[in-house]
């Protein structure tokens, strides 16, 4: 087949038989779909050889498929060391749930040596990935990590915008993470200044570029509360200047 809907097509029909010939070709579409046919029907060491071909052609999320029958032990034992290998390899041929679960397995330091700032660089990686639409699973973890100084200087304001981000791109029915996200987002602006305020919701439209008409309120808002702050304390300076002195 000359498209993936054509290959969709054969997917969907169930035509295992017709889908091996065409993995067997070298296709690595096939090879991964090949490998997922397989898992749905319980024949995972089989499985597992065709998304291990589909890697070595560079298929990112064979990788993840792979690293999740070792991370849940389907079909083999559990295995905490060869999960986040193959999320690695998953991460650095640029599969998004691969890099969130390598970053995470390098934050917690349970299945491999602990390093912050690898980990941030690979959430940060994460992030960058501007076709998914649920990258506030990389935003938050960031706004953390901004917010706490981990892996990274501390640095409120980003951890503002970060957080604010990821409360409106993690997934709508993950109530969980999207309140971890809002209460995160306040607490974060009860301790910033008006003016940091305002330079969170700048960079805060660069993560979401698709809510810069709301974001625009939230902006001028914030600029005009810091152009009265700054009005008041030129006016309580003149006025102190104009007191006049005892003595």
């Amino acid at each position: 087949p000359d498209s993936d809907r054509e290959i969709a097509k054969i997917w969907q029909g169930g035509d295992v038989v017709r889908m091996e010939k065409l993995a067997e070709t070298g296709d690595v579409r096939a090879q991964h779909w090949m490998g997922l046919m397989l898992h749905n029907r319980g024949r995972y060491d089989e499985a597992i050889r065709w998304y291990s071909r589909a890697v070595e052609q560079g298929d990112a999320k064979s990788a993840n498929r792979i690293a999740f029958f070792y991370e849940h032990g389907i079909g083999r034992e559990a295995d905490a060391k060869k999960a986040p290998a193959w999320h690695r390899k998953g991460a650095t041929l640029g599969d998004f749930g691969s890099q969130i679960a390598y970053a995470a397995a390098l934050g917690s330091g349970v299945d491999l040596a602990r390093d912050d700032r690898e980990a941030f660089n690979w959430y940060r990686t994460a992030a960058a990935q501007r076709g998914y639409s649920q990258r506030g699973y990389a935003y938050l973890p960031l706004a953390e990590m901004y917010e706490n100084g981990t892996g990274v200087p501390r640095d409120l304001t980003r951890a503002y915008a970060f957080a604010r981000a990821a409360e409106l791109t993690v997934d709508d029915s993950d109530t969980g993470s999207r309140s971890r996200a809002r209460s995160l987002h306040a607490r974060i602006r009860a301790r910033l200044a008006p003016s940091n305020v305002a330079a969170g919701e700048q960079l805060f439209q660069t993560l979401v570029p698709g809510r810069s008409a709301r974001s625009g309120v939230w902006l001028m808002a914030a600029m005009f509360a810091a152009l009265l702050a700054a009005g008041a304390l030129l006016l309580i300076t003149r006025r102190r200047r104009a007191a006049p002195r005892a003595g």
